[in-house]
């Protein structure tokens, strides 16, 4: 039924919730240490608002763990 389907898709959920924390808040950490690395001086504030993205990404993910 569907509830196996729904049980057997569930793995892949908390790993990739935790990849986007992990990868937003790496990115906005990274930029506030190193602001003049060559690609992080080209986006400016922007690299704040593509953390916050992949944080929010983060939650929207989560929103399928059951």
């Amino acid at each position: 039924g569907s509830a196996r389907g729904f049980v057997a898709t569930i793995g892949w959920v908390v790993p990739l919730m935790l990849t986007f924390f992990g990868l937003g808040l790496l990115w906005i950490v990274a930029y506030y240490i190193a602001p003049d690395a060559p690609i992080m001086k080209d986006l400016t504030y922007w690299n704040v608002v593509g953390g916050f993205v992949l944080i929010g990404a983060g939650f929207v993910v989560s929103t399928k763990w059951k």
